[in-house]
């Protein structure tokens, strides 16, 4: 036997998705609930999540050699053994085929009850050349009825795939700067399996408003002095939601400095002033003490109104 792909999954409640690509002609260890077959084909291992406890049909996705070469063993938690899972000699050899039987006959099923928790699963090889490409766990309704995988997608119609929450940060630029303070939130959102579909943002735990679209902006003005937290919490096409961490926004009180003193050398404009201007000349996010005398622009820049601020009042 060879598996040539195997994933468990189950339906309703979401198990692990495991993938594998293995030629199996390893020595097989003796198997605990399956008796281990006179002749080695190979075996192989995996685990798989149950989320919800209940009654789950098997399904295998085989391809036959020939009409003899058709079935495989499956062992549960080292306990439960189904032996000739398909055996149907009657299937198309060299073509996919699921199988939720054993010993060739439609009317046996390969049914198991799981506990929610982890499992684990063996596939042993019964006979040489036959391909295992895929098993699903599907949940047995009270009726009986479960959900049959196509060969189309390769059973994934009866996959039901837990959705992943989206992802969330924020920043503000600037994140400080003398009251009153103007600035931007920008939030960094993503989803890995979807799309982004609101975007919300938060003073402590005011709601500010939401956003629809990208660019993921909202812009904050008038900041008086004090501190602020921002977050912003993004939702995804599935409805789920993620908050991001806090940042703080610190807007400083108006200096009682003079005009044109930065405060290097308190009560005098001189050189240091002047110098604090030129060694961050046209810098955003400045505070006073680096040259940010005006803030004309409401960006924090060091610019050309603050050098006339301190020649204008040079001592």
């Amino acid at each position: 036997m060879r598996i040539v792909q195997n994933k468990f999954t189950k339906t309703l409640a979401v198990s692990a998705v495991l993938s594998l690509a293995i030629i199996l002609r390893s020595p097989q260890a003796q198997a605990v609930a399956c008796v281990a077959p006179a002749t080695d084909y190979g075996s192989v291992t995996s685990t798989i999540n149950v989320t919800s406890a209940g009654t789950y049909r098997v399904w295998s996705r085989i391809q036959q050699p020939n009409n003899t070469s058709n079935s495989y063993s499956l062992e549960i938690d080292d306990s439960t053994c189904h032996n000739a899972v398909g055996g149907n000699s009657s299937l198309a050899v060299n073509t996919w085929n699921w199988v939720d039987y054993k010993a060739g006959n439609s009317a046996t099923k390969v049914t198991v009850t799981l506990s929610a928790g982890t499992h684990s699963i063996k596939m042993i090889g019964d006979s040489d050349g036959l391909l295992l490409d895929r098993v699903i766990l599907t949940s047995v309704n009270t009726d009986g009825t479960t959900c049959t995988p196509d060969n189309v997608s390769k059973g994934d119609n009866c996959v039901t795939v837990a959705n992943v929450a989206p992802t969330v940060s924020v920043s503000a630029s600037p994140s400080s700067g003398t009251a009153p303070l103007n600035t931007t939130l920008t939030a960094t959102p993503a989803d890995s399996n979807g799309s982004i579909t609101r975007v919300e943002f938060f003073r402590g735990t005011t709601s500010l408003g939401s956003k629809t679209s990208a660019p993921w902006t909202w812009p904050i003005t008038g900041l008086t002095a004090g501190s602020y937290t921002y977050s912003a919490k993004a939702t995804d096409n599935d409805g789920s939601t993620t908050a991001s961490s806090s940042i703080t926004v610190t807007s400083n009180a108006a200096s009682t400095l003079g005009a044109g003193d930065t405060g290097l050398t308190p009560g005098k404009v001189d050189l240091d002033d002047l110098l604090a201007v030129i060694n961050h000349w046209n810098m955003s996010s400045q505070l006073r003490t680096n040259g940010e005398l005006k803030n004309s622009d409401g960006l924090n820049k060091v610019n050309l109104d603050d050098l006339l601020e301190v020649l204008n009042n040079w001592d």
